[in-house]
């Protein structure tokens, strides 16, 4: 039984590109959206801020930071065999920092100590970068798939 749910859990390599792209884009909408809870209670100001900052953010983080790790990735996920396990999209250790990540969110959404200034700044920043930086997985899967 667990030999046939392992078989089914397999795809061709070129699908972990546009499943790590897929996932990216979405994480980073949801982040994103999930700003709109505090934006919605701020001043006209404080929105333009918030939203200016947010901005440059994410741009610097996708520069600095999320683009080394895509790259990083891409070239991990080239390195796998033809055909490959479906969870292979990310390392296994990267799976401990999602759930990390998961919870430091849900801490800061719900914690009232935090503004809601920097809560709408920091998702806005952060999902704009993941948003961003998720494009750039499928370049590689059209280039593979052919």
């Amino acid at each position: 039984m667990t030999k046939i749910i392992a078989k089914k859990l397999i795809v061709k390599r070129h699908i972990l590109f546009i499943l790590s792209g897929i996932m990216w884009n979405i994480v980073g909408l949801m982040l994103i959206k999930t700003s709109y809870r505090w934006i919605s209670l701020l001043d006209s100001t404080d929105i333009l801020i918030a939203i200016s900052i947010g901005f440059i953010i994410g741009i610097i983080k996708t520069r600095l930071t999320f683009s080394n790790v895509v790259k990083k990735n891409i070239n991990r996920i080239k390195k796998l065999p033809k055909h490959t396990n479906i969870f292979a999209f990310q390392e296994w250790k990267t799976y401990v920092l999602i759930v990390f990540m998961i919870s430091l969110g849900f801490f800061i959404r719900n914690t009232a100590f935090i503004s809601v200034l920097f809560k709408a700044i920091l998702y806005i920043g952060i999902g704009l970068a993941l948003f961003i930086s998720g494009f750039k997985y499928y370049p590689p899967f059209f280039k593979e798939r052919m």
